[in-house]
């Protein structure tokens, strides 16, 4: 059954000045991710870069969705340039993790091996992207296509979460046997950023979560038809993510200091 003229994708009128807010909070982030991986030469941090971009056009969509909520090409940019890129903060993680782990010299200490890290978690990565934008882009068309759209997104979330979660397994359990090993008094570099590690992965994790109930409930459910969670339990978190990045920058902490190893150099992976 074909939309109505004029249909409202959103069933509401997204708020301009939050979108404006928070474009220029994303940008603002990404502009400044992209002189700090200048400055560290952190280049695999460009992945997550890739997301902070993807953020920042999504809300930009989004803000053309508030001045016409019934333009079809705004609508499903904006979806897709949101939902996706926690999975490209998510591949960022990975390859921090393995370089953490190598540089602490407990490579056996970690379940998986730090030069398989990447490889492993990104076929969940890739999966879910997938997942997502396909999902994505089935969803604003209604009907029977709308409902597989949601199907096939919350697969995709489904996947990013398991992946994520066995990820997150996988770093504590690094942290608990690393513990157990003399470190010495002072606490490591590498240490802080673990704990950042685990952070960040809580926050991804809850959005997913959130994302996985809104996709349920669909395009008409009370969390896809009240904007305020979206900002809630999308766009602050993810935004909390890119600025905890900013202060605990992995090209700063992974380097050749205080008995480091280099870990800058282009991923084994």
């Amino acid at each position: 059954m074909p939309l109505p003229e004029n249909y409202n994708y959103y069933h509401f009128t997204p708020n301009k000045v939050v979108g404006i807010v928070a474009t220029c909070l994303y940008g603002t982030s990404t502009v400044y991710h992209l002189y700090q991986v200048w400055r560290t030469k952190a280049y695999y941090f460009v992945t997550f870069i890739t997301g902070a971009v993807m953020m920042t056009l999504g809300y930009i969509f989004r803000i053309m969705g508030a001045v016409d909520p019934t333009d079809f090409g705004p609508f499903v940019a904006q979806a897709i340039c949101i939902v996706l890129p926690p999975a490209f903060y998510a591949a960022t993680i990975y390859m921090i993790y393995g370089r953490l782990v190598r540089s602490t010299g407990h490579e056996k200490l970690s379940i998986v091996a730090p030069a398989k890290v990447t490889k492993i978690f990104l076929i969940g990565d890739i999966v879910a992207i997938i997942g997502q934008s396909t999902g994505g882009g089935l969803t604003p068309n209604g009907g029977s296509l709308a409902k597989i759209g949601d199907g096939i997104t919350v697969a995709g979330l489904f996947v990013q979460l398991v992946f994520f979660g066995f990820f997150l397994a996988v770093t504590v359990l690094f942290e608990r046997r690393v513990r157990g090993q003399a470190i010495g008094r002072r606490r490591p570099r590498w240490l802080v950023l673990l704990y950042v590690l685990f952070l960040v992965s809580i926050l991804i994790i809850v959005r997913c979560l959130f994302r996985v109930v809104e996709y349920i409930q669909g395009t008409e459910g009370f969390l896809a038809t009240h904007e305020v969670y979206l900002y809630a339990f999308d766009t602050l978190p993810m935004f909390i993510v890119q600025a905890i990045f900013h202060v605990w920058h992995p090209g700063r902490i992974l380097v050749s200091r205080d008995g480091d190893i280099l870990l800058n150099a282009p991923d084994s992976a």
